[in-house]
């Protein structure tokens, strides 16, 4: 009975899983599990020698049949031990196998702050920004998994990343994919390899497409790529059916989507009168949602880990009752060194008075406490603050009703 309230919890069941598998593989360094990062690091003679980040393993091992999950299992070990397979040295041997990836920014930019919070040495992964919130980047194909590629392997190659990208896209333009019409409306490529996402950074294939407007295309995971016309109302709803069916996937990556103008893919939500904005709206601050809970569970365990006092501020996100409007709000908080979001608006807190002192949006915030922002760089957007507002500048920032009210 008291095994069964107080045991091992269904994450830390499949973590120890997979560290036997690993070990029964012949894996030789001392492996941890990290529960409040979700993560196993290895160790070598003392020293952190690799970290493996188990939230998308733990989903997709759950959203598969338990008869599948054994070899699923199996599967996941191979491709955390396939760090063991040399990458060639030599770029004529290894160019064959490069191809593009398109993550979150957050995919990257998560590992860089731990780093940056741990006082490791700086993580040079060299990737291209698509929008606000995507990232393409090279990586080296292998049979059981990807491998990232960095700035170092750049260097040993003799490549800059505007050549490396060009020979990934023409990869993965020459390998065979699958493109769904739906209505001739709605576009689909869900070739099941992980790099559908990828090809949107196939312009010349997205061009061909027969659209009212401008491309617009989102990519809910790795393994689905979803095009629209800007100008289609038709085609953009079934866009947001598709992207509300695969909320629940592994292996997400943004529910934000981007539009190609210019040859070039920028961040898109249609105006604030667009009858579907509200929808659009509403998976965009899911996506920031997620992404933000993900980091501030990082941070807090590093920080714990380390003893770093900061306190980090949790994105916050509520609707209107009168008009179902989404707004975003974060707490600055008197003597509380903290990592704020970036939110539609900051609520001010002093612990000796009672409710909000102040309350403004971010560009009204920026513009008259801007000077106590540091802006850690990073994504999503995270910016350190040490001091508080004088009484002259809570004055000037005011109560703002869209938030207080």
């Amino acid at each position: 009975m008291f095994d069964f309230l107080f045991g091992p919890s269904k994450q830390e069941r499949f973590a120890q899983l997979l560290i036997d598998r690993i070990r029964l593989a012949g894996e030789t360094k001392e492996i941890l599990f990290h529960k409040e990062e979700f993560q196993l690091r290895f160790y070598e003679d003392g020293d952190e020698a690799g970290v493996a980040n188990l939230n998308n393993l733990y989903a997709e091992y759950c959203s598969i049949a338990k008869a599948d999950r054994d070899e699923f299992l199996s599967q996941a070990t191979r491709a955390l031990l396939s760090y063991r397979k040399e990458v060639p040295e030599d770029f004529e041997d290894a160019r064959h196998d490069v191809r593009p990836v398109v993550r979150s920014r957050a995919y990257f930019e998560m590992l860089r702050l731990e780093q940056y919070f741990r006082g490791g040495p700086p993580l040079e992964l060299p990737y291209v920004d698509i929008g606000r919130h995507l990232l393409a980047a090279p990586v080296f194909d292998l049979p059981e998994s990807i491998r990232a590629i960095d700035q170092e392997l750049l260097d040993t190659w003799g490549v800059s990343l505007y050549e490396l990208m060009e020979i990934a896209k023409q990869n993965l333009e020459d390998s065979e994919f699958v493109v769904g019409v739906v209505g001739e409306k709605l576009y689909a490529l869900a070739s099941g390899d992980s790099y559908d996402a990828a090809r949107m950074l196939l312009i010349d294939h997205i061009l061909e497409f027969k659209l009212e407007g401008d491309p617009v295309a989102v990519a809910p995971n790795r393994d689905s790529l979803i095009v629209v016309g800007s100008d289609d109302n038709e085609g953009l709803a079934m866009m947001l059916d598709l992207i509300e069916q695969s909320s629940a996937d592994p292996r997400p990556i943004s529910a934000i989507p981007v539009r190609l103008f210019d040859g070039e893919w920028e961040t898109w939500l249609p105006n604030r009168a667009h009858p579907l904005y509200p929808r659009f709206r509403e998976f965009e601050v899911q996506s920031l949602l997620g992404e933000y809970e993900e980091q501030k569970a990082m941070l807090e365990g590093v920080f714990e880990e380390e003893g770093i006092d900061l306190f980090v501020a949790t994105y916050t996100a509520i609707k209107r009752n009168e008009s179902n409007e989404i707004l975003t709000y974060s707490v600055w908080t008197r003597d509380v060194a903290s990592l704020l979001p970036k939110t539609d608006y900051v609520l001010f807190g002093d612990p000796g008075r009672l409710g909000t002192v102040a309350s403004a949006s971010w560009d009204k915030m920026e513009s008259i406490v801007g000077d106590l922002l540091e802006d850690l760089g990073t994504y999503p957007p995270r910016f350190r603050v040490t001091e508080f507002p004088s009484d002259e500048q809570l004055e000037k920032l005011g109560h703002d009703q869209r938030i207080s009210a």
